[in-house]
């Protein structure tokens, strides 16, 4: 009796560790995936400005070596699976992020929440698989909630029905109330997945939605970054790992871990965001993806000072109605093009991106900073400084 309780034990440790095991090699995946996409982003000397928290400006070499190590911490993590080299990971990561904040890109941050009970050797199947819904259920919800707007609609929602149907749609009444379609959608998949009963129809309308975002996102091209195609795919993997045939079960780890891990989960994704609707909180860090409501943000500079201001900027030009007399940097465009990911869409990172600009010696008056609330949608709101 007391042989085959042991056995029984072993048996269970193995099946927990080579679960643990699988999730956290397709986060890791997902990681490096992302970093090898956006590689301007983090290696090499770049044309588009470090973006950083505080003062901090530490040369090229700094960050080209920051980024070695944290791309050697992450694959001595993938293969040898030690609680240190996840902590060295997520530091490291942190760090990237404080010295450039275009680098905390959704992905990332969602990459990283996710390595925290590895560091912390907290990977026993319950607590671990009951962190990871918390985590995914809630970007799923959020990301809805964050869809059901009217700028949304006339924004991606109108570009994305255009692609579909090869011409510019028609926004009738019946169109703008099928955009509320994709959020509610979202909303759906949390909420099956939520519900033990309903996981596996809420894991396949998942995987259907982000198998579609992949074939828009690659139809549309330039508008969108590449790095999209394996965060949807690591998505859906991370889907079926947490969700698909997994049974609730109270976790056999201490109490405090069992409070812990799954209260820091609850703050960050669920708690936090809702200050995003106080415009305390990041969008992205709120999981609000291509929902139209972050602001938009260009440089308008007068023609007379354009030989101040490098030729390459020429390609990130764009015309804004009721605007003129010079011209206008897309930074998002600029972005884009150049490090794979798009601008971190808050005002204190773009006043941070100003600072180079305002060093060019052009005149206060002739250099402004455009910031555009609902960018693509109605009643848009335009908000401006200069660097006096």
């Amino acid at each position: 009796m007391c042989r085959s309780s042991l056995i029984a034990k072993a048996s269970i440790t193995v099946e927990n560790i080579k679960w643990a095991s699988i999730l956290g090699k397709v986060v890791i995946t997902g990681l490096l995936s992302g970093i090898a996409l956006s590689s301007p982003l983090w290696l090499g000397n770049r044309f588009f400005p470090y973006t950083p928290v505080f003062n901090l400006y530490p040369a090229e070499w700094v960050h080209s070596v920051l980024t070695v190590s944290f791309i050697v911490m992450s694959l001595l993590a993938w293969v040898f699976e030690k609680q240190w080299f996840y902590v060295w990971t997520i530091i490291i990561g942190l760090t990237l992020v404080m010295f450039d904040q275009v680098r905390l890109q959704p992905w990332i941050y969602i990459y990283l929440i996710m390595l925290v009970p590895f560091a912390f050797n907290a990977t026993g199947e319950a607590l671990l698989n009951k962190y990871c819904k918390i985590i995914m259920t809630g970007i799923y919800f959020w990301s809805g909630v964050h869809k059901l707007n009217p700028d949304f609609i006339t924004g991606y929602y109108a570009e994305w029905l255009s692609f579909i149907q090869g011409r510019q749609i028609n926004m009738n009444e019946f169109v703008s109330l099928s955009g509320y379609g994709p959020g509610l959608i979202e909303i759906s998949v949390a909420v099956l997945l939520a519900i033990q009963k309903t996981r596996k129809a809420g894991v396949w309308l998942a995987s259907v939605m982000h198998i579609i975002v992949c074939i828009v996102v690659l139809g549309q091209g330039y508008q969108y970054n590449s790095v999209v195609i394996p965060w949807n795919m690591v998505m859906v993997a991370l889907t079926f790992l947490v969700f698909y045939g997994r049974v609730d079960v109270l976790s056999g780890d201490s109490a405090p871990e069992r409070i812990v891990f799954p209260g820091l989960a609850v703050l960050l994704i669920w708690l936090l965001p809702i200050l995003n609707f106080a415009n305390s909180w990041d969008h992205y860090l709120s999981f609000s993806f291509y929902s139209n409501k972050p602001s938009a943000f260009y440089i308008a500079i007068q023609t007379d000072q354009l030989s101040k201001i490098d030729s390459r900027f020429r390609s990130y030009f764009v015309n804004i109605p009721g605007l003129t007399g010079g011209q206008i940097i897309d930074v998002n465009r600029w972005c884009v093009s150049e490090l794979n990911v798009p601008f971190y869409p808050e005002p204190r990172v773009f006043k941070r991106l100003s600072r180079d600009f305002c060093k060019l010696n052009i005149p206060s008056h002739q250099i402004v900073f455009l910031e555009i609330k609902r960018p693509s949608g109605q009643n848009r709101e335009v908000l401006s400084f200069n660097c006096d």
